[in-house]
């Protein structure tokens, strides 16, 4: 998990976003399904100036929450996308 918790320090937003000194661990928990957990990264996520940014930058993430999705979220966003330009 180290590896991908480095991802969220070496961002393009040149440090700019609201997870930046905050313990990355909120954003990487252990179980998804953790609904306080995972309420508490989004929190900071929809609060965040560069959100949109971030989910696009974060949109094939496998791990983590990044711009106030889960990776389960991303893959629904991502077969979204790809239904409506087939259509």
């Amino acid at each position: 998990m180290k590896n991908m918790q480095l991802s969220i320090v070496s961002s393009p937003f040149n440090g700019t976003q609201l997870c930046k000194d905050l313990d990355t661990d909120i954003f990487f928990p252990e179980d998804y399904g953790d609904e306080v957990a995972v309420a508490k990264a989004k929190n900071i996520c929809n609060s965040c100036w560069i959100q949109t940014s971030c989910l696009s930058f974060a949109m094939y993430e496998k791990e983590g929450i990044w711009g106030g999705t889960t990776p389960s979220e991303r893959k629904k966003l991502r077969r979204k996308k790809v239904q409506s330009v087939r259509s």
